[in-house]
């Protein structure tokens, strides 16, 4: 059983870290350096740097197409990495569970 739980424990960490990397890589390669703070940061320097012009008495905003697939770009690797932060405290709570169960019979014997 103790075979399991270091499997599980090894499992957990190499999706913590294969998640970590990923992020830091994706994170580092972006073109424009000015998208590097939070989402919502990055939305307003999009904004700022977008031109304005309006039409018919409407404002609209062009914005720059590599600025735009930039943050995109940003945006999904963020997803991406708390979908992985899930899906290792999915793992870490089973183990967890796992490891209480096997407590709770030893206990019990």
């Amino acid at each position: 059983m103790k075979a399991h739980i270091r499997t599980i424990v090894t499992l957990c960490a190499l999706i913590v870290f294969s998640f970590l990397s990923q992020e830091s890589f994706s994170q580092s390669s972006n073109r424009d350096k000015a998208l590097n703070g939070s989402v919502s940061e990055q939305f307003e320097v999009v904004l700022d740097k977008s031109s304005t012009y309006k039409e018919k008495g409407k404002r609209y905003k062009v914005v720059n197409r590599e600025m735009f697939r930039d943050l995109r770009d940003n945006v999904l690797d963020s997803i991406t990495y708390y979908k992985g932060e899930l899906q290792a405290k999915e793992v870490n709570t089973e183990v967890l569970t796992i490891k209480l169960k096997l407590k709770k019979k030893r206990l019990h014997n």
